[in-house]
């Protein structure tokens, strides 16, 4: 009886979860660097834009073609679209990680994915940039979903050969390796913490697998662009906030650490299922020590390129590896000890209200993220219906609550990236408050 109200709480709290992301992701808009994109778009062509991005900016080439892609469509509702396309592949690929390396049901399976990935969107540092900034939304949660598919093909890679999976796996790495150098070095590391795990020897599977990602590596890394960005990236930052290499990281492991405690609140669905590997505790330390070095190698990478601890939305590749490092450690801390105490199965019903709760705290946000919606809407109107010759009036929008807002009431930004989008050469005043202020 106690399991089935455990399973039941599960199951709400995914839909408490869809309760509050679908509509703000219906009503979503663009923002910030999605605006960039769309302007390069309209001027490279769809595929003239992957050229232009790997010579002038950056060589992941699957990172490019992701932020491009929602801009070679039209609608109002692209947004929703696209956000609603990185929520379905990131279930899929849990619910794949769950079923490859668990022993559940595929109905428990969809239940506690749901669960995992509503965790997930909560907890992440990432926030609105994770959530619903389609730049980032589309990449990053499109790229860990690639990584997590490849980590469940390349688990059963040596019990037996089929064409269909290895077309599937040369794909992945494709896609690994045009993504983000956090997502490669995590990509690289998940190979070796699988093959630490499960004390496998290094075949030639393995060895190919390494090859070929390597020469993804290489076609990514060399990019004319990377030299070009980084060196812009990497310019000099005012002395008061500089960071040198050793404050990034450990900066990195403090912002780090909140997430790390609430992975406890996975211990509902970490409970459910009877694991049918033993993991070596030796071997268990080696792949924490692999991973940590994992996460060190991030923030290095980090500093590098931006001369700091990178933004935020690079947290999210970290977060979804370790919450699911921490569910394995979970469910054989359960099966060992804590399954002997009555109390458990109270405190497993408590965690799962509380993560409920939390998701029905965001749900009083929603009206305000919508309204910010419909006003952003109107200024994209009133922007598109000017014409030349005319000072634009743009009224500042409103706190945008679980929408991102970066720069949509800066100046500079404005000028140089929001009205180049709309073919606007305009002068413009920025209504503050009583106040007009023209450029």
């Amino acid at each position: 009886m106690t399991k089935k109200i455990i399973d039941i709480l599960i199951l709400s709290v995914g839909i408490v979860f869809l309760c509050w992301y679908l509509p703000v992701a219906f009503n979503n808009v663009y923002a910030c660097d999605d605006y960039w994109f769309g302007t390069n778009v309209r001027v490279n062509g769809f595929w003239g834009n992957q050229l232009f991005y790997y010579f002038n900016w950056e060589g992941s080439y699957t990172h490019t073609f992701l932020a491009s892609l929602p801009h070679a469509f039209h609608g109002s509702h692209i947004p929703f679209i696209f956000n609603l396309f990185s929520l379905v592949l990131l279930f899929i690929s849990l619910l794949y990680i769950l079923r490859t390396y668990t022993s559940l049901s595929f109905m428990r399976g969809l239940a506690y994915s749901l669960f995992l990935m509503s965790f997930l969107y909560l907890c992440t540092k990432g926030n609105a940039e994770i959530r619903f900034w389609i730049c980032a939304n589309i990449t990053y949660i499109s790229e860990i979903s690639f990584l997590l598919i490849f980590l469940s093909l390349y688990h059963g890679l040596n019990k037996e050969f089929s064409y269909k999976k290895w077309v599937g796996v040369v794909i992945l790495l494709f896609l690994i390796g045009g993504s983000k150098l956090t997502f490669i070095i995590y990509g690289v590391s998940g190979i070796i913490i699988h093959d630490i795990l499960y004390q496998n020897r290094v075949s030639k599977n393995t060895v190919f697998v390494l090859f070929l990602l390597g020469v993804f590596i290489i076609l990514n890394v060399a990019a004319p662009g990377n030299f070009i960005r980084l060196e812009e990236e990497t310019m000099h930052k005012d002395a008061d906030i500089h960071m040198n290499i050793v404050e990034s990281v450990f900066y990195r492991i403090t912002e780090m650490e909140p997430f790390l405690l609430n992975t406890l609140f996975l211990l509902p669905i970490a409970a459910q299922w009877t694991n049918t590997h033993t993991y070596k505790k030796k071997r268990v330390l080696m792949a924490m020590a692999v991973f940590s070095a994992a996460f060190i190698l991030d923030s290095v990478v980090m500093y590098i390129c931006f001369n700091d601890s990178g933004p935020l939305r690079v947290y999210f590749v970290a977060e979804v590896l370790w919450a699911l490092l921490a569910l394995f450690g979970l469910n054989h801390f359960y099966t060992s000890v804590l399954c002997k105490y009555y109390c458990t199965r109270s405190i497993m019903i408590l965690f799962a209200i509380m993560v409920a709760v939390s998701h029905l705290t965001l749900i009083f946000q929603v009206p305000k993220s919508i309204e910010y919606s419909e006003k952003a809407r109107e200024r994209d109107k009133y922007v598109m219906s000017c014409t030349a010759g005319d000072t634009l009036k743009i009224a500042p929008l409103p706190s945008s609550y679980l929408m991102l807002s970066y720069f949509s009431n800066d100046e500079i930004w404005l000028e140089r990236i929001y009205l180049p989008y709309f073919q606007k050469e305009n002068k413009f005043i920025l209504l503050e408050t009583q106040n007009d202020v023209e450029r």
